[in-house]
């Protein structure tokens, strides 16, 4: 096995602990549903009313292990018969299994009509599938049951298995307030969702469509609608097909209640519909609880579809075993292992104390994947560790990108690895080129893989030197810290940020200078430039105005062009001016105050035509005030052009392409503005404000609205590292704003966060929690797991809450309020 094969497996082998999207059937009935007619258009008699025969050739048909088994004479052991009737009750329920299997489903919700007594039996029967076949996925199967209410309505209940309160409960309500499993319950939905709410269970008014609360002939009472609506009993609702919504939306705002949250309603009373209205809950791992968490956060954890095309996003991290390494494994001190780390496409946050490595893992991830350290201090502590590899997926393309790290011996200058002092002279001057060391890295230690699956093997293309920038390029954005963005906000890097960063615009091409009979003509070449800034303003403003009106009342990107660079005319050569006439009617210094004048009033462009071509110059501008006496017009003139044309001298020439090659290359200045009412909120006017004049916290707000904005607005699917993103920032925007955004975009986009902030996790339903700790040498990833994991759970509130005494004080505090 090559060494690329051993690490690629070991990544796959690793357990995945983040938050997914599971193929999810809601409300499915067993034959312990009166109505169960197992095959669509049969009875509902006919699983009674058939023979075992006629269920076996079902079976031999549908799943194929049964066409090998001698199943007329197959009996069914002593364990079975503690938990099915009889072999026909075996077969129908063997059937289910397999079509939940067949379908690929992770998570099953059985909901029998005025019954749980189905959910134990197929629990059973998918286990023995399971054995039989190891297929996988393998489907959890959640418990519920279907309430018939006196209102006509279908109220769907969902509890916690191993919660005997809660089980037990359901026992005995059916028993004494359900008169049969045909009829239902005299009691109305509202009497029964209060009841079970109350025990924790989930309760939802199943395949609300075809009920009667809206229907204009057979409705209920006014009163009865608005108790279910302030009760929050219509905020999440069953309907029994996607294609329902839309006329519910409708038949919802009609009645002036908000759109609720619809959960599909497969309600199967036979295997064929089996495969039928479907849809995905997001869970770590699959049980009541991080259910029940998920249906509360409905918008981030439930999807009609799980389409994730055009996904970029790192895939996992794998760092070979270094002794000198700062990031270990978590058992290091009684094992040499490779640090590995898988990543949810979505979002995923680092928590932990200060110097636990949170953003060394960023700084890892940003050198691998964009050959990028701020200083040689960075680079040696990265160089610490041994061979990095991150496991990449572009459109399902996977990409293994490894990173070589070389070692210095003691005493050992880091940057003699990256190109420098090859001689290995005693005295020699090193210096830190973030530029050189990244053209370095990719010349010399980092090579990608494409890796393909062809008939059962593993084959890793090596990409050729030249395409490795535009690989990279296309899969990664970049990593902000955000006192890095506020430094940008505060000055002038705001320009290229936008420039670069964000759009990648090249700068304005420097003037040419046309040569006409081996003179330069500045006429032309000026005329030429004024074209090219022409056209450079409109393809900005086709670019820029577009997003702006995007943004509407956020942000606002704002493009300008100015000649801001001054030439010092006080250096050029004025000699020959007027053969001595500046002894007696103006001073050199004189001569530059009033070419200052001159080109402050009439611009660059002008400026260079009164210089090459006399007709075209502007007498009205007066040289008088600059000149030692009152001049006559016509010797004001005669001076003005003598003070002109010795800037055309080929000494002054020079002198004046230097010039224009600097005010060229300066003229364009990008700028960012930002609406402040927007973050205080309240619906004011909009009041745009420079970013530079933003307090810190505006700061942030505005260029994380613009990264993540932009991204959003162009598609870009390509993953981003935010270190810290709370800090400056106040807790009220984090809630409402930040956590919003972060909701949105990580549906599309993959975003790791190293953070402190208890409200970015669990909020914005972080799909994976990575919990680091530290004992001062190593830092190392002690947990890892979905928000609603228990043991996760603790570790935020141990490590972003303060601890529990800290949470249970500040519950104590707020209670009152709350």
């Amino acid at each position: 096995m090559t060494e690329l094969e051993s690490v690629y497996k070991a990544i796959c082998s690793t357990k995945e602990q983040y938050g997914k999207y599971r193929k999810t059937l809601f409300h499915l009935h067993t034959p312990a549903s009166h109505d169960y007619r197992m095959l669509s258009g049969s009875s509902e008699g006919f699983l009674k009313q058939c023979t075992v025969q006629e269920l076996v050739d079902v079976c031999r048909d549908r799943i194929p292990f049964c066409q090998a088994m001698d199943m007329e004479s197959y009996s069914l052991s002593e364990q079975q018969l503690q938990v099915y009737e009889d072999k026909r009750e075996w077969l129908a329920y063997l059937l289910i299994a397999h079509e939940l299997f067949v379908n690929k489903y992770e998570l099953v919700l059985v909901s029998d009509h005025h019954t749980i007594s189905g959910i134990e039996k197929l629990k059973t029967t998918v286990r023995e599938y399971y054995h039989t076949t190891h297929a996988k996925p393998y489907p959890t199967i959640l418990s519920g049951v279907e309430i018939s209410c006196a209102d006509r309505m279908h109220v769907v209940i969902i509890f916690d298995d191993n919660n005997s309160l809660q089980k037990n409960e359901i026992i005995r309500w059916i028993n004494e307030y359900v008169m049969s499993e045909e009829d239902g319950t005299y009691e109305t939905s509202i009497s029964v969702m209060s009841h079970f709410r109350a025990l924790g269970c989930f309760c939802y008014i199943a395949h609300i469509n075809t009920t009667n609360l809206f229907n204009k002939e057979k409705n209920m009472a006014g009163v009865y609608k608005t108790k279910l609506k302030q009760e929050g009993m219509l905020n999440v609702v069953g309907a029994n097909n996607l294609s329902a919504i839309n006329n519910l939306n409708t038949v919802f705002e009609r009645n002036g209640i908000n759109k609720p949250c619809y959960l599909i309603d497969n309600d199967a009373h036979d295997i064929q519909q089996i495969g039928e209205n479907y849809f995905w809950i997001k869970t770590g791992q699959i049980q009541f609880e991080s259910v029940y968490e998920a249906l509360h956060d409905f918008d981030v954890s439930v999807a009609y579809s799980n389409d994730r095309t055009g996904k970029k996003y790192i895939a996992a991290l794998y760092i070979e075993a270094s002794e000198n390494g700062f990031l270990q494994s978590k058992n290091h001190e009684k094992s040499h292992d490779p640090v590995i780390l898988r990543f949810s496409n979505s979002l995923n946050c680092f928590i932990g104390g200060r110097g636990t490595g949170k953003s060394s893992l960023l700084d890892l991830l940003e050198f691998v994947l964009g050959s990028r350290v701020k200083d040689t201090e960075k680079l040696d502590f990265i160089c610490k560790h041994g061979t990095v590899y991150v496991l990449f997926v572009d459109e399902d393309e996977e990409y293994l990108v490894r990173v070589f790290l070389p070692k210095v011996d003691e005493g050992e200058n880091i940057l003699k690895k990256f190109g420098q002092n090859p001689a290995d002279r005693y005295h020699f001057n090193y210096s830190f080129s973030e530029r050189s060391i990244k053209e370095y890295i990719l010349q010399k230690y980092l090579s990608i893989y494409h890796v393909v699956k062809q008939d059962e093997k593993l084959i890793f293309k090596e990409i050729a030197k030249q395409q490795k920038k535009t690989i990279l390029s296309n899969c990664y954005n970049g990593r902000y810290a955000i006192n890095d963005l506020v430094n940008i906000a505060s000055g002038d890097r705001i320009d290229e940020f936008i420039k670069k960063t964000l759009f990648g615009f090249d700068s304005i091409p420097s003037v040419r200078f046309y040569k006409k009979n081996k003179k330069i003509d500045f006429i032309k070449s000026i005329k030429v430039f004024q074209n090219q800034l022409i056209e450079r303003n409109n393809s900005i403003h086709n670019i820029i105005d577009p997003f702006n009106e995007y943004e509407e009342n956020r942000i606002q990107i704002c493009y300008e062009q100015h000649f801001n660079h001054i030439p010092y005319f006080e250096s050029w050569n004025y000699e020959t001016i007027g053969e001595g006439i500046t002894n007696e009617l103006i001073t050199i210094e004189n001569v530059a105050q009033y070419l200052y004048y001159v080109l402050d009033h009439v611009g660059i462009v002008r400026f260079i035509e009164m210089v090459y071509c006399p007709r075209e110059r502007d007498y009205s501008l007066s040289i008088n005030p600059f000149a030692k006496k009152e001049l006559s017009r016509n010797d004001e003139e005669e001076l003005i052009n003598k003070v002109f044309d010795v800037l055309k001298k080929p000494e002054n020439n020079a002198k004046m392409i230097d010039w224009l090659d600097n005010a060229s290359n300066n003229i364009e200045k990008f700028h960012l503005k930002f609406n402040v009412t927007s973050f205080e909120g309240g619906g004011n006017k909009p009041l745009f404000i420079d970013i530079k004049n933003l307090s810190l916290g505006q700061k942030v707000v505005a260029m994380l609205d613009l990264i993540l904005g932009h991204g959003k607005y162009i598609g870009d699917y390509r993953p981003i590292l935010l270190d810290q993103p709370e800090d400056n920032l106040d807790s009220q925007y984090i809630y409402k704003n930040l956590v919003k955004e972060l909701r949105t975009v990580k549906n599309t986009r993959q975003i790791i966060i190293a953070t402190h902030n208890a409200t970015i996790v669990t909020n914005a339903m972080t799909d994976q929690v990575c919990f680091m700790k530290s004992d001062g040498k190593h830092g190392w990833v002690e947990h890892i797991g979905y928000p609603s994991d228990k043991t996760i759970k603790k570790d935020i509130v141990n490590t972003l809450e303060g601890g529990i005494e800290s949470f249970n004080h500040k519950a104590y505090v707020y209670e009152r309020v709350l």
